[in-house]
């Protein structure tokens, strides 16, 4: 499971993808009327309150997607609530996974009401300068986003030894990779142990120049027995693959978002001369999970 924020909502990005032993489904309920159900002034309705208290035990915690929930929940029941920014995440994903995670009679609910985009996927499309409005989002995109997530992750988990590297080349061969990024620096590791081996050479932030190259070739006995060969080839070969198909994923991902702004501009228009009549009939859900450590 991940712990930090931005993570969190990983583990729902893809609904065919729903760890189960994080999510368990205890009991699922509709409230037509969500007023009726919660709200300040009247507190809780009878069937709301009984199927919380069927679940949480005294001592537990309540995870609540709303501010005002955790006040009254608090405040009639006397559970203790939490609602900050990683329950915002979680439930996100709850929404996002519904199809998954409810029995298919019923898994049909709207979405309308909860956000389209969390936190931690607006970190990815910020980080590739993706410029996505909520109402735009589809599933494909989510799952593209997701997908570029975890190639981003791919070459991440090697950052530790990458960056202990880099003062070593600094110090043995008077090379300077303080600016390199992850790929360059798994390119010159496999250079280092693997020197008669052929690789593409040129002047971006991404690849070696000639110079370098040769200078790691030349000093390749330097750092015999200090570098596990094993390791530095599947390094280069994960995050250059990471890479390459991490590219392919961005182009697609801004070719649907293209379509769907497209799709949102038609809508507009037919919004605007009428062809689209009157808001959609919402039904209203609350339903209590099993998580494990949040």
């Amino acid at each position: 499971m991940c712990h930090q924020l931005q993570d969190i909502w990983a583990d729902f990005g893809k609904d065919t993808m729903v760890p189960r032993d994080l999510v368990i489904l205890r009991e699922f309920q509709t409230f037509d009327d969500k007023k009726r159900a919660i709200n300040r002034q009247t507190g809780l309705s009878s069937q709301l309150a009984k199927m919380i208290k069927n679940w949480i035990k005294p001592g537990q915690t309540l995870a609540v997607g709303k501010a005002a929930y955790k006040e009254v929940i608090q405040r009639k029941m006397g559970i203790y609530c939490l609602c900050n920014d990683a329950v915002s995440e979680l439930m996100w994903g709850l929404n996002n996974c519904m199809n998954t995670i409810l029995p298919k009679e019923i898994s049909n609910l709207t979405s309308k009401g909860h956000p389209k985009i969390c936190q931690g996927m607006q970190i990815v499309l910020d980080r590739y300068d993706i410029n996505l409005k909520p109402e735009m989002v589809n599933k494909r995109i989510v799952e593209m986003v997701w997908s570029i997530y975890q190639f981003d992750c791919d070459v991440k988990k090697y950052a530790e030894i990458l960056q202990l590297w880099g003062p070593k080349i600094l110090e043995v061969s008077k090379i300077d990779t303080s600016q390199w990024d992850y790929l360059k620096l798994s390119t010159a590791l496999f250079l280092l142990c693997y020197p008669e081996q052929r690789i593409n050479l040129g002047d971006s932030p991404q690849m070696l120049s000639e110079d370098e190259a040769n200078i790691l070739i030349g000093d390749a006995q330097k750092y015999k027995g200090r570098l596990n060969k094993h390791t530095c080839r599947i390094m280069y070969k994960d995050i250059s693959r990471a890479r390459t198909t991490r590219a392919r994923a961005l182009k697609l991902l801004r070719a649907l978002v293209n379509e769907a702004r497209k799709i949102c501009m038609k809508l507009d228009v037919e919004h605007q001369y009428g062809y689209l009549k009157g808001p959609l009939n919402i039904t209203f859900a609350l339903y209590l999970i099993y998580k494990g450590e949040m």
